[in-house]
């Protein structure tokens, strides 16, 4: 990029360069170098749509010392490494205090999650007696369903968790608990749309047979699906009014709610299939 500048348009990037980087001393061969440096880093040549990866702030700073090694003299490179850590002091600073502010919404994911877990879910299983709906049909197609979702989930958390340490280190630990909450839901009370979007073509396939499947079960549960979703939403809306002062309702939480084609009913059907609650309880049972 910068080879192919007349003499002029690259003095003016020398110069800014050198304002940039001021107290380094930098010849003009050293600020060309720093140019391409920060130009290579930014991927700019780069989609970033189509799968290129993005460098953590610490990434990028060890990248860049280690290129600086090449032309920076020595003076240089204390002072270089000394503006690094600075930058990323008020990076940190500035994921901490951003991270101070989600406590409120991180203690509310928290106890609704708790909710679903010791209170919500198990009265749904035990009233569900109520839905004489067994899953005996097809048992080899849903265990296989069953068991792709749990590895979708175990690989998603994974990710999430080597997307934090890479982005965010310790420096937001309300962020690593909104996420792990957001996966033990996805558990609770899987979100089968949202799973077989991600998935590929064998499992979509597979999916979609079993909505179909149970399409006329699905409907015997309506009423008391339509009610557990109410009560879900309402207490929902109640904790986050006592922790966030407000009841909007929006994203995860309406996990079971229709994106597509699915009706509600068998939103909570699948959902409910997709659980593993260790063999049966009430009137719908596990493979």
């Amino acid at each position: 990029m910068f080879k192919d500048m007349d003499k002029e348009t690259l003095q003016g990037y020398i110069k800014s360069a050198r304002n940039r980087y001021a107290g380094l001393g930098l010849s003009d061969a050293q600020a060309v170098k720093m140019l391409e440096l920060e130009d290579d880093t930014e991927g700019r040549q780069f989609d970033f749509g189509k799968g290129a990866e993005i460098f953590s702030l610490w990434e990028r700073q060890d990248y860049e010392l280690d290129e600086a090694r090449g032309f920076l003299h020595a003076d240089q490179l204390a002072l270089y490494a000394k503006r690094q850590r600075a930058a990323a002091e008020k990076h940190e600073a500035t994921l901490s205090e951003h991270d101070a502010k989600q406590a409120k919404e991180a203690a509310l994911n928290e106890e609704y999650n708790g909710w679903l877990r010791e209170q919500f879910l198990p009265a749904v299983l035990r009233e569900s007696i109520r839905v004489p709906i067994v899953f005996l049909m097809e048992k080899e197609k849903i265990a296989y369903l069953r068991a792709e979702h749990q590895q979708f989930l175990a690989l998603s958390r994974r990710n999430a968790l080597v997307r934090h340490y890479r982005y965010s280190r310790g420096f937001e630990p309300n962020k690593l608990k909104m996420s792990l909450n957001y996966y033990e839901r996805q558990a609770l009370l899987p979100d089968f749309e949202s799973f077989l979007s991600q998935a590929d073509e064998a499992v979509r396939s597979v999916g979609n047979f079993l909505v179909e499947k149970y399409r006329n079960y699905a409907e015997h549960g309506a009423e008391f699906f339509k009610q557990k979703s109410a009560e879900s939403k309402k207490q929902y809306a109640g904790m986050r009014m006592r922790h966030i002062g407000e009841q909007e309702i929006s994203g995860w939480h309406t996990t079971i709610v229709p994106k597509t084609a699915l009706t509600e009913a068998q939103g909570w059907l699948m959902a409910v299939m997709l659980m593993d609650n260790g063999g049966s309880v009430g009137g719908l049972r596990s493979p």
